[in-house]
């Protein structure tokens, strides 16, 4: 594994436990103290680590999408090309 590589797999590594770390605590800060109070400061302090999951999955539906579009496409000049009409 070259240099790059493993400053990424760190980068990930950081990002996961830090993640983890921040749900975990938020899960129990809920759980012992579970209020529509306790709720909304959960909400208001954390809505910002939303952006990048809503960001990772409007990524991964626009790949699938494209993908599905490619394999259409493939599949209509593969007709085409063997068509006998």
């Amino acid at each position: 594994m070259n240099d790059e590589e493993q400053g990424k797999v760190a980068a990930w590594t950081l990002f996961g436990v830090l993640f983890g770390f921040k749900l975990l605590t938020a899960i129990v800060v809920f759980l012992m103290f579970p209020t529509v109070g306790a709720a909304v400061f959960l909400i208001v302090f954390h809505w910002f680590w939303f952006i990048p999951l809503v960001g990772l999955a409007l990524t991964a539906i626009a790949g699938w999408r494209r993908l599905a579009r490619v394999r259409a496409k493939r599949e209509r000049l593969r007709r085409a090309e063997f068509s006998l009409e």
